[in-house]
């Protein structure tokens, strides 16, 4: 953040808002035109330091990040013609933003008031040159003689993901019952530590594996998340039967003994609901946590393996309303002839399409 806007954020007298989640909107008159505002706000952002996300003709979105690295609120900028609104909302579960949400709409709308002031005719005239430009990029399209050879990718590999994922959680799930067996365990964090190393796993496998159905990749993980907890009492079960001997206890009567006698916090009993309960959080926050990770990591992949020429090519003939037969037609008359290759430039263009609506709507 610019140090004028540091002085002005200790002046600004703060809203409070409460909502789910809270949220405070504004709307600032300007003059300027419509197509060079979507530029003036990432450079507003970018004195603020906040990382922008999303970005079209009628909207920027970015996150204000916080000390510990997490986002703290969403700040989202919409273009009309005279007007812009900027909204800011809450990102965590609070229903209280302690004034929090005004305090980023009004550094915006300073930080765009400083933008603008010193913004002169001729750069305004360079940000309405640039804007057309990119509008009419598909318009002045010139369609290549050639494009790049086609991908050397192997052919799709579930079971890579599958067997590599399998591993990882059962290393998981051993430590997982290490700590906990040692009272080391915390639940939240290692939730979240969880979450982050199946992500990272799933996201090496599938380039390793070129494996990109986003549906069966949910369901692996899916099935990893359970295994490693699964694993984890599993492990503890061994653990418990080291430490006492009991040969012919089982893991089944095991488990039972352990819902028996419930969930314990500090000399509280929580009781058998209270465990089971503790149970499902666990594996529905790792889930919720990792899926949101690796979706994510399956567009990036879908889109950088294809040559961004060989990509604007397949975009530019599908903006012609061209059924994706006739793209793969054009695609094989310019030497990309394999289903493969011709599938991984469908899902490319898919993946931008897709990523682009989900930073929108976050």
């Amino acid at each position: 953040m610019t140090e004028e806007l540091k002085r002005y954020e200790k002046s600004i007298k703060k809203r409070h808002r409460f909502g789910f989640p809270p949220k405070e909107d504004a709307r600032v008159q300007t003059s300027l035109e419509k197509a060079i505002l979507p530029a003036l706000a990432v450079r507003v952002f970018e004195n603020l330091g906040w990382p922008v996300h999303f970005q079209d003709g009628e909207t920027v979105i970015a996150n204000r990040v916080g000390k510990v690295g997490f986002a703290t609120e969403k700040i989202r900028v919409t273009f009309e013609n005279g007007s812009i609104l900027v909204s800011s909302e809450s990102l965590g579960n609070e229903f209280w933003d302690n004034g929090r949400n005004s305090k980023r709409v009004d550094l915006f709308i300073q930080g765009f008031k400083e933008v603008t002031s010193s913004l002169d005719r001729r750069e305004e005239r360079q940000l309405l040159a640039k804007a057309e430009e990119e509008r009419n990029f598909f318009e002045d399209y010139q369609v290549p003689v050639s494009l790049p050879e086609q991908g050397l990718h192997g052919s799709p590999q579930l079971w890579i993901p599958i067997v590599g994922l399998a591993l990882v959680s059962l290393a998981l799930g051993y430590l997982l019952s290490v700590l906990s067996g040692n009272g080391l365990y915390i639940i939240g964090l290692f939730e979240f530590g969880v979450a982050v190393a199946l992500a990272f796993s799933m996201k090496s496998l599938l380039k390793w594996g070129n494996y990109t159905d986003i549906l069966r990749l949910s369901i692996v993980l899916t099935g990893a998340v359970l295994l490693t907890y699964f694993s984890h009492q599993y492990f503890l079960y061994l653990a418990y039967l080291a430490a006492n001997g009991y040969g012919t206890f089982g893991f089944g009567e095991y488990l039972a003994m352990r819902i028996k006698y419930g969930l314990i916090i500090k000399s509280v009993n929580l009781g058998s609901i209270g465990l089971i309960v503790s149970w499902l959080f666990q594996v529905g926050l790792v889930w919720v946590i990792a899926t949101a990770r690796f979706v994510p990591a399956v567009w990036k992949y879908q889109i950088e393996r294809v040559p961004e020429a060989v990509v604007e090519f397949a975009l530019f003939h599908l903006l012609q309303e061209k059924e994706v037969s006739e793209v793969r037609d054009e695609l094989a008359k310019m030497g990309w002839t394999t289903e493969q290759d011709q599938s991984e430039v469908i899902e490319a263009v898919s993946a931008i399409f897709e990523a682009r609506e989900a930073a929108k709507g976050e």
